[in-house]
C-alpha cells in the first residue's frame, strides 16, 4: 500500500472536516493520487474519532443534568453502600465461585483462539500458535513439576481426595481433583496420576508390594481396570480436560508426528527419490535412526541432503537445542548432512545458525525446482515396488543417477586428506 506525507494526510482531514458526510466518490475527486483504500481508512478513522468526541459530549452533559437534579427521596443505593454490602459482594458461596471461574476460563479460551492472532497482523497461522502455545505450557509446568510431585506434597493432596469422599455423601459436586489442580496451579494430569499412583500404592502396601511404572500406564490408560469407580470418574476429568498431558494428547500428538511422517514419504514417492524408512535401517541394524535416509543424496539451496527428520512442531530455540543434542548430532556423524522440517514453523534465525553444521532448517518440503538431483537428465528415476519400507530404483534407473559432475558438492564436504 502506498504511503502518504504528512501534509497531505492533514489536508484530507482538513478537508474531511468541512463536510462531515463526503462521499467516498468526491474524496476521490479532490485526491486522484491517493488510492481509493487508503482514503476509506482515513475516512473511517475520522468517523470514528467524531463519533467518540460525540459520545464524549453527551456523557458530559448528561453528568450535568443528573448534578443539577435534587431529590428528596431517599436514596436507596447509598443505604446499600455500607461495609457488610460490599464483603456480601466479594464474599460468593462455593458454587458461585465456581460458576465464574468456568465463564472466566470460557472467556480466556475465546481470546486466545480469536484475538490471539491479531496482535500478530493475522500472519501466524493457528496451528502455529497452538503449537507455540503447549510449548510454553509444557515448560512452566516443567518449572513446578518438583514441587507438586514431591512426596510430601502428593501425600497432602491424596489427604485432601479421601476427605472429599467424605464430603461426597453430602452431595459434593463431581469434578475435585480438577479444581484442586485449579487451585494449586498444576497441570490436572499429571495431579491425576500422582493421586492414582498414591492410591495404587496404598494398596499395594498391604500386599508389600509397590506398583510399577508399566502398571501405572497401563491403569492411566484404561480406568476400567481401577477398583475405585469414584477415582476412576475423577481422573477421567482430568484426562478429558487437560489439553497438553495425559493419554488423550499423547495419542493426538502421536497421531499427527505419524501423519506428517506419511506426508514426507508421499512427497518422496512423487518426486521419485529413493529413500529407507526407520523400520528399515533398523532391520539392517543401525542404533540410531533419522525418519528418513535417502539412498541416493539431493541438494537443496545447494546443501547436500542424505537424511530428512520430521518434527510436527514449532521450532523454537529450546527445543532445537534438544533435539540437536539428542538427536541430531548423532545423525550428522553417521549419515552426513542432512535437512529438519518443523512443520508448524519454526524461528528464522536458526536457518542461518545451523546452515554451517550441515544442518537445513525448513518449513515444508522442498519443491521439486529447488531441488538439484544427481544427474539433471532423469531427475525422476523408475522406482520398482518397495520391499520391508527400502524403495529400489532399477539398473537403470541405478545409472542415472550416478553422478557425472560432481559440482554440486561442497568442498567442506569431500573427504580431507
Amino acid at each position: 500500500m502506498a504511503s502518504i506525507s504528512r501534509a497531505k494526510y492533514e489536508e484530507v482531514i482538513k478537508v474531511l472536516s468541512q463536510k462531515k458526510l463526503w462521499d467516498l466518490h468526491d474524496i476521490e475527486e479532490c485526491f486522484p493520487d491517493i488510492p481509493k483504500a487508503t482514503l476509506g481508512s482515513i475516512k473511517a478513522q475520522f468517523n470514528a474519532r467524531q463519533t467518540k468526541e460525540e459520545q464524549g459530549q453527551k456523557k458530559k452533559k448528561n453528568k450535568q443534568r443528573e448534578k443539577k437534579k435534587v431529590s428528596r427521596l431517599t436514596d436507596l443505593k447509598a443505604c446499600q453502600n455500607t461495609a457488610r454490602k460490599r464483603l456480601e459482594k466479594k464474599l460468593m458461596n462455593r458454587s458461585s465461585v465456581r460458576r465464574v471461574a468456568s465463564a472466566m476460563d470460557a472467556q480466556d479460551k475465546k481470546k486466545f483462539l480469536d484475538k490471539f492472532g491479531n496482535q500478530f497482523n493475522y500472519h501466524i497461522p493457528k496451528a502455529t500458535l497452538g503449537s507455540i502455545k503447549a510449548q510454553f505450557n509444557a515448560r512452566q509446568t516443567k518449572v513446578s513439576h518438583y514441587k507438586h510431585t514431591h512426596p510430601e506434597a502428593v501425600a497432602e493432596y491424596y489427604k485432601r481426595y479421601v476427605l472429599y469422599l467424605d464430603l461426597r455423601s453430602r452431595n459434593e459436586d463431581p469434578g475435585f481433583l480438577l479444581r484442586m489442580a485449579e487451585d494449586i496451579g498444576f497441570s490436572p494430569a499429571m495431579l491425576a496420576r500422582s493421586i492414582l499412583q498414591k492410591h495404587l500404592e496404598s494398596q499395594e502396601n498391604l500386599s508389600g508390594c509397590e506398583p510399577s511404572k508399566k502398571e501405572l500406564n497401563r491403569i492411566s490408560q484404561n480406568l476400567d481396570l481401577l477398583n475405585d469407580k469414584v477415582l476412576a470418574s475423577e481422573c477421567y476429568l482430568c484426562f478429558l480436560v487437560d489439553d497438553n498431558y495425559g493419554p488423550i494428547p499423547d495419542g493426538i500428538k502421536h497421531q499427527v508426528g505419524v501423519d506428517y511422517e506419511c506426508l514426507l514419504k508421499q512427497t518422496l514417492n512423487k518426486y521419485g527419490i529413493p529413500f529407507q524408512d526407520e523400520c528399515a535401517l533398523r532391520c539392517e541394524g543401525y542404533d540410531r535412526t533419522p525418519d528418513v535416509k535417502l539412498s541416493i543424496p539431493i541438494a537443496v539451496q545447494d546443501e547436500v541432503v542424505c537424511w530428512v527428520e520430521s518434527k510436527a512442531l514449532f521450532g523454537d530455540d529450546e527445543s532445537h537445542s534438544t533435539y540437536l543434542h539428542d538427536q541430531l548430532k548423532s545423525y550428522l556423524n553417521r549419515y552426513g548432512n542432512g535437512m529438519v522440517i518443523y512443520w508448524f514453523g519454526c524461528v528464522s534465525e536458526l536457518q542461518s545458525e545451523n546452515k554451517e553444521k550441515g544442518l537445513l532448517i525448513r518449513t515444508t518440503f522442498p519443491s521439486k525446482e529447488e531441488i538439484t538431483f544427481l544427474n539433471k537428465t532423469s531427475a525422476e528415476p523408475h522406482i520398482e515396488a518397495p520391499f520391508n519400507g527400502i524403495l529400489f530404483p532399477s539398473e537403470k534407473g541405478l545409472h542415472a543417477w550416478l553422478p557425472k559432475d560432481l559440482s554440486i558438492w561442497s568442498q567442506r564436504d569431500s573427504p580431507k586428506n
